[in-house]
């Protein structure tokens, strides 16, 4: 199954409240991924990477959410993972892992086509640029 069948799998996904260190924060369905709000822990705001989806998982193309048990906070940024064994794995080969998983999330968050030739067509009936 690719990336983008797997998100339409996950559109149904409910909200879900993750406490991190009696912080809250809601991870919220794809279609929302742009409405994510901060979180602080020890006084620093985070934003979790990829919307609060497992980075270990979606480098391997997979759509699961982390755990409020399992995070890891690398360059200012936070990740969760769904479990240890997931953020171990993530570990051995971070850089990798890494760009992978942000690769996956560019493909998540494009427009599709659709959006695209909407764009353009909206643009072109009222004569502006695309």
């Amino acid at each position: 199954m690719n990336i983008t069948k797997k998100l339409l799998h996950a559109s149904l996904l409910t909200s879900i409240i993750f406490n991190l260190s009696g912080c809250f924060y809601k991870t919220l369905a794809p279609s929302e991924v742009k409405k994510a709000k901060e979180i602080s822990i020890k006084g620093v705001n985070y934003t979790p990477e990829f919307n609060g989806l497992d980075a270990y998982y979606l480098a391997k193309e997979e759509l699961v959410l982390g755990s409020e048990d399992s995070w890891y906070i690398h360059n200012e940024k936070l990740y969760i993972f769904k479990d240890a064994s997931s953020k171990e794995e993530w570990f051995r080969h971070m850089s990798m892992m890494n760009k992978k998983a942000t690769k996956q999330w560019k493909k998540l968050n494009a427009p599709r086509e659709e959006e695209k030739f909407e764009d353009m067509t909206d643009a072109f009936m009222n004569g502006t640029s695309y």
